[in-house]
């Protein structure tokens, strides 16, 4: 896989080898471990600085009842 070039990088051998390594963790045992570490790296910061916030995500949940949708 390649990396992607990301603007301003003040490292980009540094971030394609990060990049690489990840790709590789999800080759070699799957996407939830990957997102694992991810989540691990993330509370890591969080409890040393405070200030780090992902971006969150829910589940789309519809609101309108079916018998109050436009038809």
């Amino acid at each position: 896989m390649s990396s992607p070039v990301i603007k301003n990088d003040l490292d980009p051998l540094e971030t394609a080898e990060w990049i690489e390594a990840f790709n590789y963790v999800t080759v070699l045992d799957g996407r939830e471990r990957a997102h694992f570490l991810l989540e691990k790296m993330t509370e890591a910061d969080q409890l040393v600085y405070g200030d780090y916030h992902t971006v969150v995500t829910t589940p789309y949940v519809n609101s309108i009842p079916v018998d109050k949708q436009p038809r």
